[in-house]
Protein backbone atom coordinates (compact mmCIF):
# COMPACT_ATOMS: atom_id res chain seq x y z
CA UNK A 1 0.00 0.00 0.00
CA UNK A 2 1.35 3.15 -0.80
CA UNK A 3 2.01 5.89 2.38
CA UNK A 4 -0.88 8.17 0.70
CA UNK A 5 -3.37 5.72 0.70
CA UNK A 6 -3.48 5.56 4.37
CA UNK A 7 -4.63 9.18 4.70
CA UNK A 8 -7.46 9.47 6.77
CA UNK A 9 -11.03 9.93 4.93
CA UNK A 10 -13.78 8.94 7.08
CA UNK A 11 -17.11 7.44 5.42
CA UNK A 12 -18.74 9.62 8.13
CA UNK A 13 -17.76 12.72 9.99
CA UNK A 14 -15.09 14.55 9.31
CA UNK A 15 -11.22 14.60 9.96
CA UNK A 16 -9.53 17.54 11.81
CA UNK A 17 -6.25 18.83 10.44
CA UNK A 18 -3.35 20.19 12.43
CA UNK A 19 -0.71 22.37 10.47
CA UNK A 20 1.80 22.55 12.81
CA UNK A 21 5.35 24.59 11.79
CA UNK A 22 8.57 23.72 14.22
CA UNK A 23 12.18 23.66 14.60
CA UNK A 24 12.97 19.67 14.30
CA UNK A 25 10.30 17.87 12.32
CA UNK A 26 11.70 13.99 13.49
CA UNK A 27 11.44 14.72 16.37
CA UNK A 28 8.36 16.12 16.30
CA UNK A 29 7.32 13.18 14.16
CA UNK A 30 8.36 10.69 16.97
CA UNK A 31 7.10 12.76 19.97
CA UNK A 32 3.19 12.44 18.25
CA UNK A 33 3.88 8.71 16.84
CA UNK A 34 4.83 7.92 20.40
CA UNK A 35 3.24 9.79 22.52
CA UNK A 36 -0.22 10.62 20.85
CA UNK A 37 0.23 6.37 19.57
CA UNK A 38 0.08 7.85 16.29
CA UNK A 39 1.02 6.12 12.74
CA UNK A 40 3.11 8.08 10.92
CA UNK A 41 1.70 8.34 7.33
CA UNK A 42 4.23 10.13 5.66
CA UNK A 43 7.91 10.67 7.27
CA UNK A 44 8.83 14.31 5.23
CA UNK A 45 7.77 16.60 3.03
CA UNK A 46 5.35 17.28 4.80
CA UNK A 47 5.40 15.04 7.64
CA UNK A 48 2.09 13.62 8.57
CA UNK A 49 0.86 11.50 11.89
CA UNK A 50 -2.73 10.40 12.22
CA UNK A 51 -4.07 10.29 15.46
CA UNK A 52 -7.69 8.54 15.64
CA UNK A 53 -9.34 11.02 12.97
CA UNK A 54 -6.72 13.60 12.95
CA UNK A 55 -3.85 14.81 10.84
CA UNK A 56 -0.88 16.45 12.24
CA UNK A 57 1.37 17.85 9.36
CA UNK A 58 4.44 18.90 9.97
CA UNK A 59 6.72 21.19 8.50
CA UNK A 60 10.07 22.94 9.20
CA UNK A 61 10.13 26.65 9.37
CA UNK A 62 12.84 27.88 6.44
CA UNK A 63 16.67 28.66 8.44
Amino acid sequence: MAERDRLPAPVEGLVLTHFLTVRDVARSRAFYADVFGGEVVLAENPAIVKVANTWIILTSSPA
